[in-house]
């Protein structure tokens, strides 16, 4: 745990470069029992890894009604902090959810873990729209209110979910527009 907690943190020091999957699995097996994987070992991990992510997602019932609701009147985008992409599109596939989003956009994709600016960018750019008119919703206190604030985004902090990345507030740190509770308050923030 010590481990995995410290690789989740790893990205938002420095220059926020999200990890990389092989290789913080290599260093796993490193540290706990002190042999280098081989090349096929670590195949195998990296795919049991993926296996376990996307088997481990499922959908709440109010998720689809409620982006159904929002794709009537806005474009949606997903911007996710996670070192692999395709684990993070396939869980949206499999729970039917990928068709309500016009951008899907994944840090492990361009190689930045949110607050950087260029995983903000890069799901401005897929949604053709500048950060005035966009409403971010993020439950990480760092990577999302503080990274949508400083691009030039509205922030919705939503307190539903516990996350494994907790930050404190710092005096340069900026409050978001909104704070909800559950993603269903959402659209009280719209309009």
């Amino acid at each position: 745990r010590a481990i995995r907690d410290r690789d989740r943190r790893a990205p938002y020091s420095g220059d926020f470069t999200e990890n990389n999957i092989p290789q913080i699995t290599a260093n796993l097996v490193r540290e706990l029992y002190n042999v280098d994987p081989t090349s096929d070992q670590l195949d195998t991990l990296v795919q049991l890894r993926f296996d376990s992510f996307v088997a481990s997602i499922d959908a709440p019932d109010y998720a689809a009604p409620l982006l159904e609701e929002l794709k009537a009147d806005y474009k949606l985008g997903v911007l996710s902090n996670y070192p692999c992409g395709q684990a993070v599109r396939t869980s949206l596939e499999q729970t039917n959810l990928a068709h309500y989003f016009d951008a899907i956009v994944v840090s492990g994709d361009v190689g930045h873990v949110k607050p950087h600016p260029l995983p903000f960018t890069k799901v401005l750019e897929q949604l053709n729209v500048e950060p005035a008119a966009a409403l971010y919703v993020g439950d990480n206190w760092l990577g999302d209110v503080q990274g949508a604030k400083r691009i030039g985004m509205d922030c919705a902090f939503i307190t539903q979910f516990d996350t494994p990345e907790k930050f404190d507030r710092e005096p340069d740190h900026v409050d978001p527009d909104y704070v909800i509770e559950h993603l269903r308050d959402l659209p009280k923030c719209l309009g």
